[in-house]
């Protein structure tokens, strides 16, 4: 799966803040109660990037925690073992079916990974396993785009990035109705120049446009409380491109099956 996209996907991501990122959730990692705990006990608090893709957000939280990259995409891992350091265990699976050797500190699924769940189920599946495998007090940490990408109203886009050895191709079509996300994407990469002959590789990706509200009740309900939401800018959440349209999630580790108060519900802005 995503075979072309793992060749080129860093080349054309350069816009993404990995630190800005790591920055924000390494601050609520080290600040819930099952990373204190393993710190007290001088271990490291191990954390799993569900939808890890090349692995670059593990790279960036760096050597204080055992990481674990989990992806349903062979290939992007493949290209996550080949350019990231030592010292992380990659798992090849399905977020939403994922079946870990023990429990975690902190669970993180990053740029898009939620938005790739498409239907309701599957996401309170992938809610319910995460709740499963974290220690008691860790935390869930991931982010969703928002409608905001199409408040202007323009439901079909064409993007177009050209690098010396590499061109990229994106055209996608919103459907307001479903709020599914379609996007078809065509890479070219020059495998001789002498005879100016172009490998093509082509994929197809499809998102899900969520709302807030449904997945606070999923959560809500999966047992996490309290849950807090941070828009681009608050609270450490990442600015810019990286963090524009997007909603970001922080979620504690409650009792399975608690229903969450009204204050349980914190939003950062």
């Amino acid at each position: 799966m995503y075979e072309g996209l793992a060749l080129f996907y860093d080349s054309f991501t350069r816009d993404i803040d990995y630190g800005a990122i790591a920055r924000f959730a390494g601050k609520h990692i080290l600040g819930c109660a099952a990373a204190k705990r393993a710190l007290s006990r001088g271990e490291r608090p191990i954390i799993l990037d569900c939808g890890c893709g090349t692995g670059k957000l593990l790279d960036r939280l760096g050597d204080g925690f055992d990481r674990i990259g989990l992806d349903i995409s062979y290939e992007m891992l493949n290209k996550a073992r080949q350019d990231s350091g030592d010292g992380i265990l990659w798992l090849c699976q399905d977020m939403c079916r994922m079946d870990l050797y023990g429990s975690v500190s902190a669970i993180l699924s990053m740029t898009d990974s939620v938005n790739h769940i498409l239907t309701a189920k599957r996401l309170a599946a992938f809610f319910a396993r995460a709740h499963n495998f974290l220690d008691p007090g860790g935390v869930l940490i991931f982010d969703i785009v928002t409608r905001n990408r199409f408040g202007d109203g323009k439901n079909e886009f064409v993007c177009f990035d050209d690098n010396e050895d590499e061109s990229c191709f994106w055209t996608g079509k919103f459907y307001p109705r479903s709020g599914l996300l379609k996007y078809d994407v065509s890479h070219f990469r020059l495998v001789d120049a002498e005879k100016a002959l172009y490998a093509r590789t082509d994929d197809t990706v499809t998102e899900k446009i969520w709302d807030g509200g449904l997945i606070i009740e999923l959560l809500g309900k999966a047992g996490f409380a309290p849950v807090k939401t941070y828009r681009a800018g608050r609270g450490g959440a990442p600015e810019g491109s990286t963090g524009k349209d997007r909603l970001y999630f922080v979620c504690v580790k409650g009792p399975r099956g608690r229903a969450p108060d009204a204050d349980d519900h914190h939003t950062g802005g």
